[in-house]
């Protein structure tokens, strides 16, 4: 039976909406059936009118010029979004659609659909503010690198040179020699620790989600969690034999005890967001 679904009594974002998903699929809507299926609540297809509404709005926003798509991808993604009663989550479904029908990006991911599906908006809101956090971090700390980067050189020349001219006859000048030597250490552990902080991931506070939400998210593969441990070890002592090559450690324990957890957005969880996130 053939559904005319461009009847009056449809409300008056239909037209938009049909006209933009033919665009994405071959077949026609019609024979599809993908907004009107038996005992589909009016409440579910009204949120895919306005999904799709908000879709093209951001196409045409972005100068996106939709292509066609799998049906194993676009009619899951119409299914769940129906579902989404929270206009913030509303407009990710938006946004993600037209990221994957967006041939410049090509990011058709059958994944990405179910995990909107599966999380809140806190949840979504707690990833964002990660990668956003890590993203300011990582400037900030290639200007501060790329600026000590500049001096470094040149500072390690001088020190260089004034080492040269040391004669270190006597003591004293062993000592100023030692001591530059350090000062060039330093600027190698200081350039060490920028590229350490513009690297590390960026931790979740656990404190901003309930454990239920953590424990979600961890399922889902969007965050991972890194045990930290302390190591330490007791009091020992150092055999001293003369006529031995090598130094022998008498009854040494090694102890190992947790710390905690650190928890980081994965690589999974940065793909997603990415996806999710307005091209402009």
């Amino acid at each position: 039976m053939k559904i005319d679904i461009s009847s009056t009594a449809v409300e008056k974002g239909l037209d938009i909406a049909k006209n933009f998903l033919e665009k994405l699929i071959i077949p026609s809507v019609e024979e599809t059936g993908l907004l009107l299926k038996e005992q589909i609540t009016s409440w579910r297809f009204k949120n895919q009118v306005r999904m799709l509404n908000k879709a093209q709005n951001f196409c045409i926003e972005n100068n996106i010029k939709p292509k066609a798509i799998s049906l194993k991808l676009l009619c899951p993604l119409l299914e769940n979004a129906s579902l989404e009663d929270d206009e913030f989550l509303q407009d990710k479904w938006a946004i993600l659609l037209s990221n994957m029908v967006d041939s410049e990006q090509n990011i058709e991911n059958h994944v990405f659909p179910f995990l909107l599906s599966q999380i809140s908006k806190t949840e979504f809101l707690i990833l964002e503010k990660s990668i956003f956090l890590r993203k300011e971090r990582q400037i900030k700390k290639w200007l501060e690198l790329n600026s000590f980067s500049e001096t470094k050189e040149s500072e390690k020349k001088k020190i260089e040179d004034e080492i040269e001219r040391l004669e270190t006859k006597n003591y004293e000048e062993l000592r100023i020699k030692w001591k530059l030597q350090n000062e060039i250490r330093k600027l190698d552990e200081m350039e060490s620790i920028i590229k350490t902080e513009l690297y590390r991931p960026e931790y979740i506070n656990e404190n901003d989600l309930e454990e239920f939400e953590m424990a979600n998210l961890i399922r889902l593969g969007l965050v991972k969690n890194l045990p930290q441990h302390n190591v330490y070890t007791n009091g020992t002592e150092i055999r001293n034999d003369r006529d031995s090559d090598y130094l022998t450690i008498d009854d040494l324990e090694i102890n190992i005890e947790s710390d905690g957890e650190l928890y980081i957005i994965t690589e999974l969880g940065d793909l997603f967001i990415e996806a999710c996130k307005n091209k402009n």
